[in-house]
């Protein structure tokens, strides 16, 4: 009797465990992560997503970033996060997708480090490619 107890017991340890180990799992990363300097995967622009919901490309941080994010030299816009879905939309008056709207699905691995995009629509090839190919967390050498 003390045996099956005690198996009892353990059992029910098992499952509580596997229970709370459970949790939401697949929970919606919050915009403030996305906020920083990032580089793509493939070609190495930064990307420089602002709190204010602004966003500026380029070739170095001070080509993407600034004070005025309409200076920035690749393209520059708006974005917002809504559950996994990132939408960036291109100001009508940037260099690059002008006026062009993408959304991609994107997931934080790396604790936080990298993201792994994946395309759901974007009418601008570069962008497309690029952006699609992911981000890695910007770190000045």
């Amino acid at each position: 009797m003390r045996v099956s107890f005690r198996v009892g017991v353990a059992l029910l340890l098992l499952a509580a465990l596997t229970v709370a180990g459970c949790g939401s799992g697949g929970a919606d990363p919050p915009s403030e992560l996305l906020v920083g300097t990032w580089e793509t995967e493939l070609w190495g622009v930064i990307e420089v997503f602002n709190e204010d919901g602004t966003y500026g490309v380029g070739h170095t941080v001070d080509l993407a970033s600034g004070d005025d994010v309409s200076q920035a030299e690749l393209a520059f816009g708006t974005w917002s996060i809504d559950g996994n879905v990132l939408t960036r939309s291109a100001d009508p008056g940037s260099p690059y997708c002008a006026g062009m709207e993408g959304t991609y699905e994107i997931e934080f691995l790396d604790d936080g480090d990298r993201v792994a995009v994946t395309v759901v629509s974007d009418d601008c090839p570069t962008q497309r490619q690029d952006f699609g190919s992911g981000l890695s967390r910007y770190m000045d050498s």
